[in-house]
């Protein structure tokens, strides 16, 4: 998409800012799959890779993105552009098979980095100690939409 501009920077914030929750949500998920076990020393660990290396690794070549248009199907949040906009997962993306791309700029994956900055990265005491302390016994290795949503909202301050 070439290098950023004042306006493609403004689309990214705004897609952040509307999509926070859903991408907080995703990259908890993702993360959480990867843990042996739910520690905080294990989840400081990953977390500190930083937002770039965990959405790229988690999310964008995984086919996790920002939309516009028809992959919305009619939902999605307004944003900046005037678009509706959705957080999808698009299994057949050319990142997936060209891994290389996520090295790219593009507004849509600026706010998946700017989501996690501003949701887990910022808050990240507060995510790991609200996972280490109310996961229940949910085993890592599990997805868990229900205890990810709540860190999300409750932790990660998303909403």
């Amino acid at each position: 998409a070439g290098p950023p501009t004042p306006q493609s920077r403004q689309l990214a914030a705004s897609l952040s800012q509307h999509l926070g929750c859903g991408i907080c949500q995703q990259l908890l998920n993702s993360l959480w799959e990867d843990l042996r076990r739910p520690t905080a020393t294990n989840l400081r660990s990953k977390i500190s890779e930083g937002c770039p290396r965990l959405v790229k690794e988690h999310l964008l070549r995984q086919g996790w993105t920002a939309f516009s248009g028809a992959p919305c199907d009619g939902g999605g949040k307004i944003a900046a552009d005037g678009a509706a906009w959705c957080f999808i997962q698009d299994t057949m993306s050319e990142v997936i098979r060209r891994p290389e791309m996520a090295e790219h700029y593009d507004p849509a994956a600026d706010s998946l980095m700017r989501a996690c900055e501003d949701t887990i990265a910022f808050h990240m005491e507060r995510v790991i100690i609200y996972l280490t302390n109310f996961h229940n016994g949910a085993p890592a290795k599990m997805r868990n939409e229900a205890l990810m949503r709540s860190v999300c909202v409750e932790a990660a301050c998303c909403e």
